[in-house]
């Protein structure tokens, strides 16, 4: 007798629900019966995929080598330590050794980051403060007064770092920003307004700024952008156009050494979203 997962009553802000990477969900007691052992408990360290290679061993069939499960033997103190991943209403993972729990907190930083509006379509999840660390980061102090302030009216001000930075001095070495290493870059309506050298120069700071397998996301307008001269001949806004070749070409030429790992579109087709993952 067991179950797929335990269920949390407050641990870390979560009530009546299982989706953090922690004892409350991943705890799954169980219940094992079988003809002639003897009761015992066992608190050893075990994964549930580990109760199909006890079964074999009970019945004295040797387990697959190829198999990840090890036999539970009663009495012996099982793993050393669990890798412990979630993946609904959370993207968390967390690793269980002796009588600690070590979870990771995805780090977001978000250049020219305005109101920061999407940040708190996502942060509006009661769940995010455990798993989400944003630093905005922007030359307008009014936005990031906004961020504040709405921050703190959420109660999500834990959530939030905001630092007033020029992105082009930072770039360029001429402002330095502190960060640990962080899981996510990314700038939506920001490049459109510089020529290649300068985005490859960014590109070069983002990769500093990355933790390995760490992602950035950058948006840019595309050719195909039907107010194209709209904006250029009536409200003489100016922007750097720029389609699929073009972004793989400035990534190749950045320290991330390769093309974009995706390319994405908005629903109207008007912006690309260019992904890359440092390696």
């Amino acid at each position: 007798v067991s179950s797929d997962h335990g269920e949390a009553f407050g641990e870390l802000g979560v009530y009546a629900d299982h989706q953090a990477a922690d004892e409350a969900t991943c705890h799954v007691p169980a219940v094992l019966r079988w003809p002639g052992v003897e009761p015992q408990v066992h608190t050893g360290l075990h994964y549930q995929m580990d109760l199909a290679a006890t079964t074999l061993d009970l019945a004295g069939i040797d387990v697959p080598k190829t198999w990840d499960g090890i036999p539970i033997r009663l009495g012996e103190a099982g793993r050393d330590d669990l890798v412990l991943s979630q993946g609904a209403w959370s993207c968390q993972r967390g690793v269980r050794f002796g009588d600690h729990l070590y979870l990771r907190t995805s780090r977001i930083l978000s250049l020219a980051c305005g109101p920061a509006a999407e940040l708190f379509d996502v942060a509006t999840d009661p769940h995010i403060r455990t798993r989400v660390s944003a630093t905005c980061v922007d030359i307008d102090n009014q936005a990031l007064d906004h961020v504040a302030k709405r921050a703190a009216h959420e109660g999500l001000a834990p959530c939030f770092t905001r630092h007033r930075g020029n992105l082009v001095h930072l770039a360029l070495g001429r402002q330095h920003l502190e960060l640990p290493p962080q899981d996510l870059v990314y700038s939506i309506g920001l490049i459109d307004y510089f020529g290649d050298s300068f985005v490859v120069r960014l590109l070069d700071w983002i990769h500093e700024q990355l933790a390995t397998g760490g992602r950035v996301i950058l948006g840019n307008f595309h050719p195909n952008n039907p107010s194209r001269e709209l904006m250029e001949h009536v409200l003489d806004w100016h922007l750097v156009h720029r389609d699929e070749a073009a972004m793989h070409r400035l990534f190749r030429a950045s320290r991330f050494g390769t093309g974009c790992s995706k390319i994405r579109f908005e629903g109207e087709g008007i912006n690309l979203f260019a992904e890359c993952r440092k390696a």
